[in-house]
């Protein structure tokens, strides 16, 4: 794509993700804590994020890790809602972790780069993402146990030396622009050699920028070249060259991209979906099994599939996906309304009646927007 047309194409990417969020009323918010590590010995800033809709159903949701998370959870919080509302990407957690000396938590140990004073501390602060961190994030939120590590710069140097050291401590790895020329470029040179063993599923993405400073680009092209050869089919790998972007400017893009690559196979079109029930949920049967935990159809794309079957007068089926979305987000209010639409449509109008009135139920519950269409439908039922 000429650079004209690709900026574009960004602008536009930026705007689908407003009018995205802005038709769903919603504005993307984190929460803020702060917890002590032992592993670190100090208080450590915390920013999580959890995705719409994660209170309707008791599914657990993968983890995305943001080392500068100061920087990056705002922008990658609209990558990720915009990728889940076109079906590319599940919804996720995000956990931003915000600096405090960034060079001595984010670089790994080195006798070659002496002129950064306080450096080495990578592999201890792997541990205390996972040991600490994570059992946090997993005793009070709802975790699946995927956990995807992202990082820019030294923090690219941080997730690629997260797989090469500690792949078994998140399932896929982003890595921005990574700082490689470390410890004299030896994550490029033997990358082969640290990732030959690994005999789990793993995702690694790399990406770096056109105008990102020559030594940053040196070391990805040897990593790259060398990635090519690897023989292991447990790593998916993919890499990304964004011929104008800065090293600044490339990170919002990488992040897109490399979520994308990670979950290449999760779209299911509509036009497919809708061709049966089982087809439907053969596809996410067949995204758990890859991926390691339970997937379930978006609410969103099952709710839209039953109202075309009302519209195609295929009743059954309507109802059939109705009960789904109900099944698994039982604490969303509009599952029960569509439900009742579905029986409407059927003229079973005693279950409509059932189905509306646990609608305005949990609307009441859960304070919802759209109460007064529940209670409009209920009592237009007789």
């Amino acid at each position: 794509m000429n650079l004209i047309n690709y900026k574009k194409g960004f602008v536009f990417f930026l705007i689908l993700i407003c009018s995205t969020l802005a038709q769903n009323n919603v504005i993307p918010f984190y929460e803020q804590t702060t917890i002590h590590s032992e592993i670190l010995n100090e208080d450590r800033d915390i920013m999580i994020y959890t995705p719409r809709g994660y209170n309707s159903t008791d599914a657990g949701y993968p983890v995305l890790y943001l080392t500068d998370g100061n920087r990056h959870i705002r922008h990658t919080i609209g990558i990720i809602e915009f990728l889940n509302t076109q079906g590319f990407a599940p919804p996720m957690i995000i956990v931003g972790i915000p600096n405090t000396v960034r060079s001595r938590d984010l670089t790994p140990p080195s006798e070659v780069n002496t002129n950064v004073a306080q450096r080495g501390g990578a592999n201890r602060f792997v541990s205390f993402i996972r040991d600490e961190l994570g059992n946090y994030i997993s005793e009070n939120y709802k975790t699946n146990g995927f956990d995807i590590l992202f990082g820019h710069s030294f923090g690219g140097l941080f997730s690629v030396n997260a797989i090469a050291n500690h792949s078994e401590k998140f399932d896929a790895f982003i890595s921005v622009s990574p700082s490689l020329q470390w410890n004299n470029f030896d994550f490029s040179k033997n990358i082969i050699s640290y990732l030959s063993d690994i005999n789990e599923n793993k995702w690694l993405y790399l990406a770096v920028g056109g105008l990102d400073p020559e030594r940053i680009k040196e070391g990805c092209k040897t990593f790259d070249d060398n990635m090519k050869k690897l023989d292991n089919d447990k790593i998916s790998w993919n890499y990304g060259y964004f011929e104008e972007e800065t090293h600044g400017s490339v990170v919002h893009l990488a992040i897109y991209e490399g979520i994308s690559k990670i979950f290449d196979s999760w779209r299911i079109t509509r036009e497919e979906a809708s061709q049966s029930i089982e087809k439907l949920e053969q596809h996410f049967k067949n995204l758990s099994q890859k991926f390691g935990f339970k997937v379930l159809p978006g609410e969103a794309l099952v709710n839209g599939l039953g109202y075309g079957k009302i519209r195609t007068n295929e009743y059954d089926d309507a109802v059939k996906l109705f009960l789904m979305n109900a099944k698994n987000y039982p604490n969303s209010a509009n599952n029960f309304d569509s439900l009742g639409d579905g029986y409407r449509a059927m003229g079973k109008m005693k279950e409509a009646k059932e189905a509306y009135a646990k609608a305005v139920e949990i609307g009441r519950e859960v304070n919802d927007p759209n109460l007064r269409v529940y209670i409009n439908n209920l009592n237009s039922v007789d």
